[in-house]
């Protein structure tokens, strides 16, 4: 189940109507978070601030 399909039942059986429902749900968007404290996994990506070397890399001169 997707997070569109859970929307919908959760609005249904809060007493939505269906069209309000549909409305909402073609308005909805995919998002993506930046977390600084992350969630355990790998990171990904960086957004921002020197790239991270391996451990006991050294900058290149320059």
């Amino acid at each position: 189940m997707d997070v569109r399909q859970e929307f919908r039942g959760a609005a249904r059986e809060m007493g939505v109507p269906v069209d309000e429902i549909e409305r909402w749900a073609r308005l909805a968007r995919p998002q993506t978070e930046l977390d600084p404290d992350g969630d355990g996994l790998p990171v990904a990506g960086r957004f921002g601030g020197l790239a991270a070397l391996p451990e006991g890399e050294q900058w290149p001169p320059g």
